[in-house]
């Protein structure tokens, strides 16, 4: 799903990764696609 480099994932703190994937999770719900 995410495509980042390992550098980057490193930057981002545990916490920080759960918040922006439930972000994009009720992003995805509100704005529903045919394809996945």
């Amino acid at each position: 799903m995410f495509h980042w480099p390992p550098s980057e994932i490193d930057k981002l703190s545990y916490d920080d990764l759960l918040l922006f994937r439930e972000l994009a999770r009720q992003r995805h719900e509100q704005t529903p696609q045919e394809s996945e």
